[in-house]
């Protein structure tokens, strides 16, 4: 017997399914498996070893660059301390003292201030920040009154920023933490004076004389914003973030714009954040992975590496804790996507495509020889396929056979029976659909992917004005259908159309469209969006629409409402401005001053006849209620304060005379 009778006999007894399946899947499996497999193995090495060597060398350097930038404030502070021993700089002078600072804040231009307070309470600085250079004293160098000013380069004084009274360096942190310690340290983080500069913290050196007598403490600052300036100006990856945290969980700085504290309304309070309330997402979800797994972070004491993933994208961490000699405790976090080296992976991934290619491109040609050799039998089935999709349903295939071709030529049959019971469901539920848009109450037509209206309801109909539909092209809707731009005498642009968005694939709405039928101007709201096969690929798009003239009416007259409401409102406006004018220029004919409190917020306002009544200029605004009683005459305070507690249980009015203490005396 000939082979390929023999062989054909052998495979006929085969399921065809097998015989075509098994060899293809089995090369597939074996040559993708293996590739695979040492392509994974590869790419694990190269991820955990690329990993580890790049969040060490970045979380490193930054430590090392941040440990070199906080060790500057106590480097001056040093070298200001040697100085004042050697006799090179008093400080019972602070015009020397003023000069010095001026001169070192110019230079070591990452500080937002050097200053020195003494044991009266006196204190004398000089600042950089975002008001330029400034320069911040008591008088007489003792505690009292508090003056900032704003100096030229030469270090003049120019314009007055800060008036302070009652100012005391002894009670603010940077002083009372050198105290407190009696050594160089750095203070907590505090709030400036004024609060609208933000917070900061200081490093703090106390000084003594030979007695061991405190002469007063010398401080450099750093803002949180120029300790947050820095960090930013650090290379951490190509998308990574680094910040500084204390033990509590408080952030101090980090690498993003975003300050580490927020405001109230009003400027005057700042609070604190915690990294978990930080908006940057990454900074975020860092922070609240790192207390999630730690706990409290006072249990970290060593360097600490910790994987997550944020939105299925790995990242990378690493916590250090960071102290020195002068008290600082924090931990040091530096976050970068695994992304960001994930270069030498991809060129792995790159080779295990290349050979998962190559492997298919084989295993393909071997299915295709395999396929071929067994097509012939099918071919009648092919057959009677193409002429049951010309509508031919009574076509039938014959093949005696007991295997899966036999099978398959009496599912076939089947299947054209089915078919043809299928198409007439098919136009049954065409035809009630039909019916459906039909009864909709709003326009609606169907396009081809030409532009070429299919299909339109009798409400679309109704609206356009037609009883049957033209052939148009995308390029002549607005002319064949006479479509403006509201209010306008513009067609409507072609690619503006709801209809050529839909077809290019995009769902959108359109309100600004009029219909032109005569003299009638029918304003439309259309709504189109595309419709795809089970390709994706788009066949036809649908518009919706609808007449909002009564719609447009109706906002009209709102609209019209509006504005006369409007103009009631400045009506009432302009009379009480004039109330208000007439009143104040009634109290300055009448040498008669008001003033209010507030029992809530505790602000007092003044009128304009009162600053004048007190000899005080209104420009400097109004005094606080302790202040205000300060120029009372002693005699009749006590009295005064009475009236003021008893109006306020009784809510009567009451009169009083009292004397006041003017500024000239």
């Amino acid at each position: 017997m000939p082979i390929h009778r023999l062989l054909a006999t052998v495979v006929g007894k085969v399921p065809l399914r097998t015989v075509l399946i098994v060899p293809f899947v089995l090369q597939i499996v074996g040559t993708v498996g293996l590739v695979g497999y040492l392509s994974w193995r590869n790419g694990q090495q190269a991820v955990n070893e690329v990993a580890s060597r790049y969040r060490s060398e970045i979380s490193d350097r930054t430590s090392e660059r941040i440990s070199t930038y906080l060790r500057t404030p106590h480097l001056i502070n040093s070298t200001n301390a040697d100085a004042i021993r050697l006799g090179q700089l008093d400080i019972k002078n602070p015009k020397t003292l003023e000069r010095h600072f001026l001169k070192q804040i110019k230079v070591f231009n990452s500080l937002s201030k050097i200053s020195f307070s003494n044991s009266q309470g006196g204190f004398i600085s000089a600042g950089n920040d975002e008001r330029g250079s400034t320069v911040a004293l008591t008088e007489n160098f003792v505690r009292g009154v508090l003056h900032v000013y704003s100096v030229d380069h030469q270090g003049n004084h120019q314009k007055i920023l800060v008036n302070r009274q009652n100012y005391d360096a002894r009670m603010r942190p940077f002083h009372q933490s050198a105290v407190n310690a009696g050594k160089a340290t750095w203070s907590p983080i505090y709030v400036y004076v004024p609060s609208s500069r933000g917070l900061g913290i200081a490093a703090s050196y106390p000084l003594y004389d030979k007695a061991g007598t405190l002469q007063g403490v010398l401080s450099s600052d750093l803002s949180l914003v120029a300790i947050n300036n820095f960090l930013q100006s650090l290379k951490i990856g190509t998308q990574g973030e680094a910040f500084i945290i204390e033990r509590s969980g408080m952030i101090v700085a980090s690498s993003t714009s975003e300050l580490p504290f927020v405001s109230s309304a009003d400027g005057k309070e700042k609070k604190r954040l915690k990294a978990t309330e930080i908006k940057n997402p990454l900074i975020r979800a860092t922070a609240e992975h790192l207390t999630s797994t730690c706990g409290n972070f006072t249990n970290i004491d060593s360097s600490k590496k910790l994987d997550f993933q944020i939105e299925g994208k790995r990242q990378l961490a690493q916590v250090t804790s960071f102290n020195d000699e002068f008290g600082l405790d924090w931990l040091i976090v530096v976050v970068v996507p695994e992304s960001d080296f994930m270069q030498q992976i991809n060129a792995h991934t790159y080779t295990t495509i290349l050979l998962c290619v190559a492997a298919l491109i084989v295993a393909v040609g071997i299915g295709l020889f395999t396929t071929r050799w067994v097509t012939k039998p099918i071919l009648r089935l092919n057959t009677a396929a193409k002429k049951i999709t010309q509508g031919e349903w009574d076509k039938t295939v014959e093949i005696k056979r007991s295997d899966e071709l036999g099978q398959l030529a009496e599912s076939f049959n089947q299947m054209a029976a089915q078919l043809q019971e299928s198409f007439t469901a098919l136009r049954e539920s065409e035809s009630r659909l039909t019916q459906f848009l039909e009864a909709l109450p709003v326009g609606v037509v169907v396009h081809d992917t030409t532009g070429k209206p299919t299909y339109a309801n009798q409400t679309a109909k109704q609206i356009i004005g037609i009883d049957t539909l033209p052939k148009t092209q995308i390029a002549q809707l607005a002319e064949d259908y006479q479509v403006y731009l509201s209010e306008t005498e513009q067609l409507y642009p072609t690619e503006k159309f709801p209809v050529v968005k839909a077809l290019s694939g995009e769902s959108s709405t359109a309100d600004d469209m009029e219909l032109h039928r005569g003299d009638r101007i029918i304003p439309l709201q259309v709504l189109a969006t595309p419709i795809y096969d089970e390709t994706g690929q788009i066949v036809y798009a649908i518009v919706a629409f609808v007449d909002i003239t009564e719609r447009q009416q109706t906002q009209k007259i709102l609209a019209d409402y509006n504005r006369t409401l409007e103009n009631q409102i400045a009506q009432r406006t302009a009379a009480l401005q004039k109330s208000e004018a007439m009143l104040k220029a009634a109290q300055r004919v009448a040498h008669v001053g008001s003033w209010e409190f507030d029992v809530i917020t505790q602000k007092i306002t003044w009128s304009e006849e009162q600053f004048r009544i007190f000899g005080l200029d209104p420009t400097q605004g109004e005094p606080t209620y302790e202040q205000h009683m300060q120029q009372i005459h002693p005699d009749d305070r006590e009295l005064l304060q009475h009236s003021h507690a008893q109006m306020i249980a009784t809510g009567k009015i009451n009169e009083f005379d009292f004397r006041i203490l003017r500024p000239n005396g």
